[in-house]
């Protein structure tokens, strides 16, 4: 089989908690974050390959199809983060955050019933960012 994928992702959302506080006397913090966040995501997948059963082809072309998926995944999301106080209102962020999507598997059958193909979606998502916050 040959094939090829495409994803979208249509919106996302999530919920997150940050532990941390002052290191000493010093303008810098530390902080451990944890969450919950989940994702919509629209995707399609093309295959191409023999519509038997057997692994050899009859002279017959190949079969091809294009399935359409939605999907939503939901996940935990854990990182850390450095924050250096700059005046009295602001502050700049430097955070790491790592999260792991539920797997997610179903079965594509071709349109004569023949032939299951098993498909799985997998995902993970790892960020960095540096942002500048001003406190009310």
């Amino acid at each position: 089989m040959a094939g090829g994928l495409w994803l979208k992702r249509n919106y996302s959302y999530g919920l997150t908690l940050k532990f941390g506080g002052l290191l000493g006397n010093s303008d810098f913090g530390l902080y451990a974050l944890t969450g919950l966040r989940g994702v919509k995501t629209e995707f399609s997948i093309t295959e191409t390959g023999c519509p038997g059963p057997d692994l050899q082809c009859p002279p017959t072309p190949l079969a091809s199809f294009t399935e359409k998926v939605d999907r939503r995944f939901s996940a935990w999301t854990l990182g850390v983060g450095l924050e250096r106080q700059l005046g009295e209102r602001f502050a700049a962020q430097l955070e790491v955050r790592h999260t792991d999507y539920k797997r997610k598997s179903w079965d594509r059958l071709f349109d004569d019933g023949a032939v299951t193909i098993p498909s799985t979606l997998n995902g993970r998502e790892t960020s960095a960012a540096l942002r500048l916050v001003r406190y009310f």
